[in-house]
């Protein structure tokens, strides 16, 4: 029986689910989170795959429209007004992609840890198989994948954020700033909830 399995963590918009829906193509068991302090019960055979983006502050701006559209997967190809997003959301949005990545990750509790951009498997999508060694295992692109892989967001930032390009200077700005300079409320801070969902690692 093949044990291995997978268990993916990013923040929002680094293709998550779709890298999910992928491995699950494989027919190999994997779970994604959005909480870096989420553990497995028996993760030693578990390989934890850190999702990232190389191009940060795209994935910034895509999770303002999800906050703003309310839609992140199923699109609707509703008209959209521009409206500008306030230094203080988009403060918010950087503080959970930084401080997602600054939590400490036991990564000995697992049994390989591998680092994954959204932008190297988002167009070749057996790319991400290739890297994760699920090369000779049948893969089954179903309904569910297949409108994920061809569901592309249909908002681009540049054309309904209206101050986009003073977000962008302030986000270069940012970057150049150590993470305890600036004054960010790390969302992880509070104490993780009892999920209800049955545990599927054993």
């Amino acid at each position: 029986m093949n044990r291995r399995r997978w268990l993916i963590s990013g923040p929002p918009r680094t293709g998550g689910h779709l890298l999910l829906g992928l491995i699950r193509s494989a027919g190999v068991l994997a779970l994604h989170t959005h909480n870096p302090r989420y553990r497995t019960r028996n993760d030693s055979m578990a390989t934890l795959i850190k999702l990232r983006r190389r191009n940060i502050f795209a994935a910034l701006m895509s999770n303002c429209l999800v906050w703003h559209t309310g839609q992140s997967t199923d699109y609707i190809q509703l008209e959209v007004e521009p409206f500008r997003v306030s230094l203080e959301e988009f403060r918010t949005h950087y503080a959970g992609h930084l401080y997602h990545h600054a939590i400490d990750i036991k990564e000995a509790r697992f049994h390989n840890v591998v680092d994954m951009y959204l932008e190297d498997f988002q167009h070749n999508h057996y790319c991400a198989l290739e890297q994760l060694g699920l090369t000779n295992v049948g893969k089954i692109f179903d309904q569910s994948l297949t409108k994920l892989i061809h569901n592309k967001s249909p908002y681009d930032y540049r054309d309904i954020v209206i101050n986009h390009h003073e977000l962008l200077q302030y986000f270069t700005w940012m970057r150049t700033q150590h993470i305890t300079t600036l004054g960010l409320i790390n969302p992880f801070d509070r104490p993780p909830r009892q999920s209800k969902k049955k545990q599927i690692f054993t």
